[in-house]
């Protein structure tokens, strides 16, 4: 399964660093009717072979289960949607796990929102990044994610893939820390261009280690016939908080807050709330 998770984040990465090229080149190539045709083209043959793949939800096994899986829900519409939809919280209020990590992920990512927002500005605004430095900085966090998954695919698999997700996001939080002393040293350009190099290497590297643990853990404990509607109300309930953050934080960034001491408050957040959240809900992330 790791490995699987680890080719499917090699392609995404892959196709991330690539399509803004291709799309630049035949930007350039081709006039904006036949850019608009090949978009158009290209979309239609995905849709063709996403049509056309034969997938398999279950292996052979239990004819119980796949019975019981395949089974039609017996309230259509609305109805029936709501009804999967409190199966899945109730799947999740049941599991101090799965609790754990749909309110740590809300968390988390309203004060990742703050990075999000933040790292642009700091890029432009205070370290005076020129347009092909910008880019570079970004490729390089590509360059981490592909890395970590290249990485993460020739090894083993991680045997207890929630608690290297949490201690990683610690560290992450940690380079936060790290990026609040470089904006207020005011280096010079060349040693912040090199330093944020680095920074969104291992970034990027990060990233990429915790998302497949992550994703490891949930699809060897949540249920086959359980995962749909599990991981949509997890994506969902990750999502919810992040646009408010952004909002938040971009007001803050527009108005006199040094964004040192905001990344710093940020890391400082992080660090407890990464702390004390198993404590409070009472998970121990070594035994799971």
């Amino acid at each position: 399964v790791q490995q699987i998770l680890s080719i499917k984040q090699i392609v995404g990465t892959v196709c991330m660093i690539a399509a803004p090229v291709l799309g630049a080149v035949l930007y350039q190539l081709l006039s904006f009717e036949v850019f608009v045709l090949v978009e158009i083209a290209s979309e239609v043959i995905t849709l063709l072979l996403v049509f056309g793949i034969h997938f398999y939800m279950f292996q052979a096994g239990s004819q119980a289960e796949e019975k019981e899986a395949g089974q039609p829900e017996s309230l259509p519409g609305w109805r029936g949607m709501l009804r999967l939809f409190k199966e899945g919280i109730d799947f999740v209020k049941a599991s101090p796990a799965l609790s754990f990590l749909i309110i740590f992920s809300m968390l988390i990512n309203f004060l990742i929102a703050g990075l999000n927002a933040g790292l642009p500005f700091v890029e432009i605004q205070v370290f005076q990044l020129t347009n092909a430095e910008y880019g570079i900085t970004e490729a390089m966090f590509a360059a981490g994610l592909l890395a970590a998954s290249v990485a993460l695919a020739r090894r083993k698999e991680i045997k207890k893939p929630l608690h290297l997700a949490w201690r990683l996001i610690m560290v992450v939080f940690g380079m936060l820390l790290g990026m609040a002393g470089l904006v207020y040293a005011r280096l010079p350009h060349t040693l912040n261009f090199a330093a944020l190099i680095g920074f969104f290497s291992v970034f990027g590297g990060l990233i990429g280690m915790i998302n497949i643990p992550l994703h490891l853990w949930s699809v060897k404990n949540i249920p086959a016939k359980m995962q749909g509607r599990v991981f949509n109300l997890m994506g969902t309930s990750a999502q919810l908080l992040m646009p408010l953050g952004i909002l938040l934080f971009t007001f803050l960034l527009d108005y006199p807050v040094r964004p040192d001491l905001l990344f710093a408050v940020l890391a400082g957040a992080g660090v407890i709330v990464t702390l004390i959240l198993p404590r409070i809900l009472k998970v121990s992330l070594e035994k799971i």
